[in-house]
């Protein structure tokens, strides 16, 4: 017979067996890492000189999977039938129908990958459809497991992932997009099952062109959910770096969705409400002064308009053993052109204690350029107290801190204006050292302060610094001041003490700057600023500057 022309191969493996075999494909040019762990893989195998057919079952322990830097699967188990196609010539991987469960979650790959003579052609698309809102929970690391033990959830959960375009390096990449959809989803905590988090539904979208992180965009098109009585609901879109579209609305029982979502660490309380709208981009520029200092300045803030209401609020670091309690305020915040100095902030009400600490009043101002303000704040602060209810580590600080506040009216230096002020700031037996200057207490720190204006002009304006003495390092400081009628100031100062300037300068650094020497002073000057006549000024004793 005459020979066939016919060169093609055939051969087909029935019942093909891998078992506990660990497999690990790293392509540095691709930036694609796949590790597999205690592989087992059975069914059959078509092989011709075009084509591996692949029609398997897959029971993979552990699978990793890294698309350039970004960790995709973190180590779940993979389980289900595969069927692939790899074309040798050109070579490509078809992905046909491929039901997988991923540690819980079922998904179907469909699409192609395709390798180019410089890179590779990704049309990838992975999805989980009508999955329990339980198995989208069991792809979170281990390492955050435990924040979740005991919960339960119900509800519905959809992702839908396309991974399309070229991989060539430095050239180009593929664009990511994923889609997620929760419906009817319950949370609750084991011991709170009667409160859970419910009717939680939500939409959104991540975009990444490119794969590149500067590209980001995130659209979550809509959140609700309902909690006891409460609810919360709003839509966000963020685009890399600094732009944000957000509404939200929310009245909750904070100390429920505390417990509810298990968080550790601290206790938190209250009733919030919440109502606001953020938009736009936050911008700064950075330059060098005319003294050399770095300098970042904001040039753009979001606009916004939020109003908020807390009541009955208590914090707590589980850690510390001080809470914050009966913390109640209402809050409006407004940013119309999205210039930060035309802020309004206007917080009423408000009344918070710690033990024996307490902060009440109102603070009002309307913007940061004529400081318009309408201010009535009374507060007493064990300063040692502060380092009870917070974690502050770095430095050590007490005293008896008294605030008595009041301020109204605007700022405008041109026509003699100041708002109309009575205020007293007191500091008794205070100290701050830091951990790293242990050398270098300041201590025995006496500061009060009595500051009136009652017609709000620089005429009537009084500041009356009561003795402020201090000791820093072993050396005591002691300054008073007596100052009326800032447009022909009446003063009558004094000082006396030694001071270490370079031990102020580590204190009190300032970035760019450095200090030393040493100054010691025995002054007392009294007068009338702008008198014609010298003898209204009565001033006596040495400045004494070293080094």
């Amino acid at each position: 017979e005459p020979s066939s022309t016919d060169s093609s191969f055939k051969l087909a493996l029935n019942k093909i067996k891998v078992k506990n075999t660990h497999v690990l494909y790293q392509d540095d040019t691709s930036k694609i890492k796949i590790e597999t762990i205690n592989t087992n893989i059975s069914g059959d195998v078509q092989v011709t000189d075009k084509f591996i057919n692949f029609e398997t079952e897959t029971d993979i322990h552990s699978l990793f999977f890294v698309l350039d830097k970004s960790v995709l699967v973190d180590r779940k188990p993979l389980k289900g039938t595969v069927n692939t196609k790899v074309n040798l010539n050109p070579v490509s991987v078809e992905f046909n129908e491929n039901k997988l469960l991923l540690a819980n979650l079922p998904l179907r790959i469909l699409g192609k990958v395709a390798v180019l003579d410089k890179g590779i052609d990704f049309d990838l698309n992975v999805k989980s459809e009508n999955a329990s809102l339980e198995n989208l929970f069991s792809l979170v690391p281990a390492d955050y497991q435990k924040w979740y033990e005991g919960m339960t959830f119900t509800g519905k959960s959809n992702i839908d992932l396309l991974l399309k375009g070229v991989m060539q390096d430095s050239i180009s990449n593929p664009s990511l997009n994923i889609k997620l959809g929760i419906v009817n989803g319950t949370v609750a905590a084991k011991q709170f099952e009667k409160t859970p988090v419910k009717n939680l539904n939500t939409t959104t979208e991540l975009n990444m062109p490119q794969l590149n992180p500067d590209s980001l965009h995130i659209n979550v098109a809509d959140f609700a959910f309902n909690l006891g009585d409460g609810f919360a609901k709003g839509k966000a879109v963020y685009k890399f770096p600094t732009f944000v579209d957000a509404e939200v609305k929310a009245n909750l029982d904070v100390s429920k969705l505390w417990q509810t979502l298990a968080i550790s660490g601290m206790d938190l309380k209250g009733n919030v409400a919440l109502d606001g709208i953020v938009k736009g981009n936050y911008n700064t520029k950075s330059f060098t002064s005319k003294q050399g200092v770095a300098v970042t300045e904001i040039t753009e803030v979001p606009t916004f308009n939020m109003k908020a209401n807390w009541s009955k609020g208590y914090f707590k670091w589980s850690e510390m053993p001080l809470a914050i309690t009966d913390l109640n305020f209402d809050m409006d915040a407004v940013n119309t052109d999205g210039n930060y100095k035309n802020t309004l902030v206007d917080v009423r009400n408000i009344d918070a204690k710690a033990g024996a600490n307490y902060v009440k009043g109102r603070l009002k101002v309307t913007n940061l350029t004529s400081f318009n303000t309408d201010t009535e704040l009374q507060a007493f602060v064990e300063l040692a107290d502060v380092k009870k209810i917070f974690p502050i580590k770095e430095v050590d600080f007490g005293g008896q801190l008294t605030v008595d506040s009041k301020a109204k009216g605007s700022l405008d230096l041109d026509r003699n204006k100041i708002p109309v002020t009575a205020s007293i700031i007191k500091l008794k037996n205070g100290f701050l050292k830091y951990t790293s200057l242990p050398d270098l207490p300041l201590e025995n720190i006496d500061v009060e302060t009595h500051v009136t204006s009652p017609r709000g002009s620089l005429n009537d304006l009084r500041v009356n610094v009561l003795p402020i003495s201090f000791v820093l390092a072993g050396e005591p400081f002691k300054i008073d001041a007596n100052l009326f009628n800032f447009n022909n100031l009446t003063f009558d100062v004094g000082t006396k003490g030694k001071l270490n300037l370079g031990n102020i300068y580590k204190v009190f650094a300032i970035a760019g700057l450095d200090v030393s020497g040493q100054l010691e002073a025995d002054v007392k000057l009294r007068g009338k600023g702008g008198a014609d006549d010298p003898s209204s000024l009565n001033n006596r004793g040495f400045v004494l500057l070293k080094n």
